[in-house]
């Protein structure tokens, strides 16, 4: 999810200028993720919601990122 958020956008979802920064952010960020400001595809922002889930048991499974409609042959 991160790095398909850098690809599209050029920045990361998660700011900090050193390590220990970087993870208290990700920990306070991560539970208040809103992507509606990017100006990507409502598939896009999707799929990305879904990889930077939190929760792991709620995060999107890998036979869902293979079916989302965002990489779904059947879409394109």
């Amino acid at each position: 999810g991160v790095v398909f958020y850098q690809m599209l956008t050029g920045q990361y979802p998660y700011k900090g200028t050193n390590r220990s920064d970087l993870l208290k952010n990700i920990k306070i960020q991560s539970k208040n993720q809103d992507f509606s400001h990017l100006r990507i595809s409502p598939l896009a922002k999707d799929f990305i919601q879904g990889c930077l889930t939190e929760n792991p048991t709620e995060r999107i499974t890998w036979v869902d990122i293979y079916n989302h409609g965002l990489l779904n042959k059947k879409t394109v």
